[in-house]
């Protein structure tokens, strides 16, 4: 967790011991004066359709990245996950001028052996802007990263969100409805931003604009 006196930054990055109820690894969620920026989905049901549960349980409704529409563990029945993933790298440093976020973990083990993603996060002091770099190492060819985002409807104009790839070229986002459930049972539509790229490595800047 970065704390600061008008933003919080908190970032997963762990190994399970026990079941695992959402495949969220390396998940960012941002609030900033109060306002949550960029959100996790939350639970919603545990007793609804499979679509539903896999949505709000996966990869899909998390600030993360998925391989294609592959979430980071396969799901089994009810609340199951099969090859959970596990934290390779974490570490958080404060350089005086910002704090840097380093992470990793192995994931989608059920589609290959030795598939990491790794999460770099810049986040300036004092300035609403992170910078996030993500890289997937060990996937089949045939398969892109899929890096998404959640902000709320009436953010969206607040937040800007620019995504490159590895050759500096901006990609472009796929805006689409996401969900966000705040109560047990409850849902709203949020907007969910994705970003994909077959070369494995995407470098987001996320920014607040700041109030007159």
């Amino acid at each position: 967790i970065i704390r600061e006196p008008e933003a919080l930054t908190f970032i997963k990055c762990g190994s399970y011991k026990d079941r695992p109820s959402q495949a969220d690894n390396l998940h960012i969620d941002i609030w900033y004066k109060g306002e949550n920026i960029l959100l996790d989905a939350g639970s919603y049901k545990y007793n609804t359709d499979a679509e539903t549960i896999r949505y709000f349980s996966g990869s899909q409704s998390h600030n993360t990245v998925m391989l294609d529409d592959h979430d980071q563990m396969l799901k089994g029945g009810r609340f199951i996950w099969f090859y959970w993933s596990q934290c390779r790298l974490a570490s958080l440093k404060d350089d005086g001028a910002k704090y840097v976020f380093d992470g990793a973990i192995s994931a989608f083990r059920y589609i290959r052996k030795g598939i990491v993603h790794s999460r770099l996060v810049i986040k300036q002091k004092g300035v609403p802007v992170w910078e996030i770099k993500d890289e997937v190492v060990g996937a089949p060819p045939k398969l892109s990263i899929y890096q998404v985002w959640h902000r709320p409807f009436d953010l969206k104009n607040k937040v800007t969100i620019v995504a490159r790839d590895v050759n500096g070229e901006n990609i472009t986002p796929i805006i689409q409805d996401g969900w966000y459930s705040s109560l047990y049972g409850q849902k709203e539509k949020v907007e969910e931003c994705s970003f994909v790229s077959s070369n494995m490595v995407i470098d987001t800047v996320i920014k607040i604009e700041a109030d007159p």
